[in-house]
């Protein structure tokens, strides 16, 4: 009977041990896939409320402007998407008496919006696609002794594309991309002969043009608020 009982509490000993060794484990496993979970997420900035700014590299390995843009900048709405806008804006004024024209003025404006979808935001390399809209207008006027000829501009369209994105640092990357638009556009022009009112004219011509681009290289610059 004594024996029996020695027998069945090393048993028991036995069996908690071994259960404790077998949560240790488990809690172990845990803790080791959440902190591997962590140091992934932490490996890019591909988080909701981050914002970056693109800058392109330009064949001399120079930054510039990307896409052209006086500003390119994007917020991401989560880890999976995100919004940029693109904005682009150009006057000049000229004023010249010694040439056959008094004053002459050119403004040329243009906006991008586009939303990004990122396969796999977890990963120090990711795979993105992208859609969007472009919206450009402009205007130009030259004025002589005589008369004025001014003229305007319109385009829009939609436009796809894909991208890759390595993180360097995790707020730092370089990026390629790769898009194709299609526009509608329409130039109005009008001119007039102070000396001749009969000579006052209009025309107009539209157009509808498909384009692909380059692939753009670029440096995206990461922060939050």
């Amino acid at each position: 009977m004594k024996n029996s009982f020695f027998i069945i509490f090393f048993a028991v000993i036995i069996s908690i041990v071994s259960s404790q060794n077998i949560l240790s484990q488990v809690i172990d496993s845990f803790s080791s896939q959440d902190s591997s979970a962590k140091r992934k997420t932490d490996i890019n900035s591909l988080k909701k409320g981050f914002y970056s700014i693109q800058f392109a590299i330009n064949s001399n390995f120079t930054l510039g402007n990307f896409d052209d843009a006086t500003l390119s900048i994007k917020r991401h709405l989560s880890s999976h998407s995100a919004l940029r806008l693109s904005f682009s804006g150009n006057y000049v004024l000229q004023e010249n008496d010694n040439n056959d024209f008094l004053k002459e003025s050119e403004a040329y404006y243009s906006v991008n919006l586009i939303y990004i979808y990122y396969l796999n935001p977890l990963d120090i390399f990711n795979v993105y696609g992208f859609t969007g809209c472009n919206y450009s207008f402009g205007n130009s006027l030259r004025e002589y002794t005589n008369g004025y000829s001014k003229s305007k501009y319109l385009s829009y369209g939609p436009l796809v594309g894909i991208g890759t994105e390595y993180f360097i640092f995790r707020k730092l990357s370089l990026f390629a991309e790769y898009s194709y638009s299609f526009n509608f556009g329409k130039t109005t022009t009008t001119s007039d002969n102070y000396s001749d009112p009969f000579e006052k004219s209009e025309s107009s011509s539209s157009t509808i043009n498909f384009h692909s681009e380059n692939v753009k290289f670029g440096l995206a610059v990461y922060f939050s608020f």
